[in-house]
């Protein structure tokens, strides 16, 4: 073949391959894998002094219509499972910079599970060996590169070395902890910026369904005893102290299990109990993953079940010793480098030497702070694992009408996407917050805006139909009802119209309740007295009118009641007049029309964290949004790419959810207010408040929290969580579809659900 000729062929073939319609991963990573393997062999690569420019001229002629936008991204870093794990947001950022890239993972056959059900991946490419991949870089094979691996790294099998010409060659096999976590070495060592963010690990239905189906019986620990041989330095712990540790555990928490994880081994189990349960080298990476996601705890030495811990956000006890020639290490980014492991260390020698009893009392803090004690007998409600008496109830099956069901799940729910008349006097004819929505722009690397609805589109709730999709949508993922935003202001009721369509169409079967917005509508979205578009008041007369407005409703069917009296949400008590004089008359127009009374719930906002009793009210509820101090801040804002005209505020999720899921318990009946991810920038532009870096593991955390706790603390008459909300697009917290996640957070909701009320949502 002639000079010339060879890129040629390589130009076309490529672009053939890219318009051959495989959508399954494997199968379109495998081929190009052969034709790679045959260009190589024959000689034919793209190195041969064509100008870039000429590529196209190229395709054209051959007849082949190439997207100029499209680019191939390859991502090399074949194994070993840990360092796979740690590394996933790096997908993530890569997708954040090239959104319409095809992103390729290359990785080694046994580890290709941990890629596969990545969204951000579009191709998995199976490398044999190391030095597949330094065929696939020196062939030009993509249109950038990003090498995880470290420089100077051995292909075990063709002893050839891995000579990185890009990135940062510094990061070696003996130097990389002195960059930073796994995660920050890696991504400095593939010249990216020093990332530094918590993995995510994706867990398809089928996997969780065939871990519901082992034989593990109630709550348990999962432990992994054995890690790789690294820079010559074993991470084993003795087995004689996890033999004892093991004992100890099953004797001092009576309803405790302990699952043993890991490749099978020849030594025997560790100790003869029912309540050991070896399942050594039965599961598969993600099966483990699964395991490990529902165990109270995770204990472990320094190895890849310990990242798959990290990822899925599970407590953990970590044994880590010296790893020459780094005199302290830490391998972990996100919830294990900030507080969710116990990290026990041997800074002057190996795992095997860390003392059993170090390990021991680790562990029984760790459980502790999940609310196992010692002498824990299914008494006590951990977070992952509620009480075996509650999950024994008989409940109704529904979890969306369960009516009679241990906990229930209430979503905020805003009735404004239609036009008014005080909105197109504002605003402009037509206007919905749908035209904000749409118009919102990012302000940062990777931050999601605008954001885009899915199944429901842009829709108008002036159209019945659409709630009862909503509330359909909403029944079927766990949500018992939906708390509606009331708005009055002295007569007007400009967002009735969806109330009223849902009162008058019982076919909207779902449970629900009012909070009376009762702030001024302003400009500004903040209940303030700038550019007011319709101002709020409060006196005796209009308690009177607004409690006869809300009234009829109290007398629907679904209209929720606790001990018969209707539940009523008052989001800003600190703004009338007298708020008890108030809560007294709505007490006794209550009971003049034959209800027992109202429930009345206050909302902790300006008015700051008060004894609700203390102002008239049964029980307050907390709004996350109210109380988020500038530790929460982010911490990596320089490697974020933020614009410079950006003032507003990026907080963390990790350390939201941190705050509010262990925060202290009130000495009244508080509401947990679970959020999703808030961020107002369809409001607020430049000055907008954003959660960064939120996901439905730590979602579901927080809900689990709030559920389990709800449990303890609350009466069964008064269990509700609350989660903010069902549909607030232009503050970007919702559960609604969107284009992006699909219906994650739904089905996170259920799952949660399911797992910690211990009954099925209807299919």
């Amino acid at each position: 073949m002639r000079f010339n000729i060879k890129p040629r062929v390589y130009v076309i073939c490529r672009a053939i391959y890219r318009r051959i319609p495989i959508r399954d991963s494997r199968i379109r990573g495998r081929l190009r894998a052969s034709v790679i393997n045959i260009f190589y062999y024959l000689g034919i690569s793209p190195q041969y002094n064509v100008m870039v420019e000429s590529l196209p001229k190229i395709v054209e002629k051959a007849g082949i219509s190439a997207n100029a936008e499209t680019r191939s991204i390859g991502i090399g870093l074949l194994e070993h499972l840990g360092d796979i794990v740690a590394c996933e947001p790096i997908s993530r950022y890569i997708r954040n910079l090239y959104p319409n890239a095809t992103i390729t993972w290359v990785v080694r056959a046994e580890y290709e599970d941990l890629v596969r059900h990545n969204p951000n991946v579009d191709i998995i490419h199976i490398a044999s060996c190391l030095t597949e991949w330094i065929r696939l870089v020196n062939h030009n094979t993509f249109d950038k590169v990003v090498d995880l691996h470290v420089n100077g790294r051995v292909c075990e099998h063709c002893r050839i070395p891995l000579e990185k010409t890009s990135g940062n060659a510094n990061v070696t096999g003996w130097t990389y902890f002195n960059y930073g976590p796994l995660l920050t070495a890696f991504s400095v060592g593939a010249g990216l910026p020093p990332l530094n963010d918590a993995p995510r690990l994706y867990i398809p239905a089928n996997v969780r369904a065939a871990v519901g189906e082992l034989r593990i019986k109630g709550p348990y620990i999962a432990i992994h005893r054995h890690g790789n041989v690294c820079n010559g330095t074993s991470k084993d712990w003795d087995d004689m102290k996890w033999r004892g540790l093991v004992q100890s555990i099953l004797d001092a928490y009576g309803a405790l299990y302990v699952v043993d994880i890991g490749v099978a081994r020849e030594e025997a189990c560790l100790v003869e109990s029912d309540r050991y349960i070896d399942l050594r080298g039965e599961l598969t990476i993600l099966e483990s993953a699964e395991v490990i996601r529902r165990a109270v705890l995770f204990i472990g030495v320094d190895s890849g079940p310990a990242h798959l811990a990290n990822a899925v956000a599970t407590p953990g006890v970590i044994l880590i010793g010296v790893l020459p020639p780094f005199e302290e290490y830490m391998p972990y980014c996100g919830g294990y480098a900030s507080g969710m492991a116990r990290i026990i260390r041997n800074e002057n020698g190996p795992v095997a030497k860390i003392p059993l009893n170090d390990v021991r009392t680790a562990v029984e803090s760790a459980l502790e702070a999940v609310g196992i004690k010692v002498g824990y007998e299914r008494t006590v409600s951990p977070i992952s694992m509620l009480d075996e008496s509650i999950k024994g109830k008989e409940v109704d099956p529904n979890v969306g009408r369960g009516w009679g069901g241990p906990c229930k799940v209430l979503a905020f729910y805003l009735p404004q996407y239609h036009p008014i008349p005080e909105n197109d006097r504002a605003w402009g004819k037509g206007f919905t917050e749908w035209r904000n929505v749409g118009a919102a722009q990012p302000w940062f690397v990777g931050h999601d805006q605008p954001r885009v609805p899915a199944d429901l589109g842009y829709y108008d709730l002036r159209v019945p139909d659409i709630m009862r999709q909503q509330a359909a949508m909403a029944q079927e993922h766990g949500i018992f009802g939906f708390c509606y935003y009331y708005y009055w202001f002295q007569g007007l009721r400009p967002l009735i119209t969806p109330i009223e369509n849902m009162l008058n169409d019982k076919s909207i079967d779902i449970p629900f309740c009012f909070c009376w917005a009762n702030e001024s509508w302003t400009r500004r979205w903040d209940g303030g007295n700038r550019e007011v578009i319709l101002q709020q008041s409060h006196d005796h007369q209009d308690d009177v009118a607004f409690f006869n407005s809300v009234a009829p409703a109290f007398m629907d069917d679904r209209y929720i009641k606790v001990d018969g009296k209707p539940l009523l949400l008052i989001y800003r008590t600190e703004l009338f007049p007298d708020i008890c004089e108030t809560t007294n008359l709505w007490r006794r127009e209550a009971e003049r029309n034959g209800w027992p009374g109202l429930y009345l719930v206050r909302c902790e906002s300006f008015g700051g964290a008060v004894d609700p009793a203390v102002v008239g009210f049964d029980a307050a509820y907390e709004v996350p949004t109210f109380k988020l101090p500038d530790h929460m801040l982010v911490g990596e804002k320089d490697i974020m790419g933020i614009h410079k005209r950006f003032h507003g505020r990026i907080v963390s999720y990790k350390k939201i959810v941190d705050y509010y899921a262990h925060r202290p318990a009130a000495n009244y009946t508080r509401y947990y207010d679970v959020m999703l991810a808030w961020d107002n920038t369809a409001r607020y532009g430049n000055m907008a408040t954003v959660f960064h870096g939120v996901t439905t593991d730590l979602y579901k955390t927080w809900l689990a929290t709030a559920i389990a706790r709800t449990m303890r603390e609350h009466s069964e008459r008064e269990r509700f969580v609350f989660v903010n909300a069902w549909n607030e697009w232009a503050e970007g917290s919702y559960l609604e579809p969107d284009i992006k996640r699909g219906a994650a957070f739904l089905r996170a909701t259920r799952e949660v659900v399911e797992e910690h009320m211990g009954r099925r949502a209807p299919k």
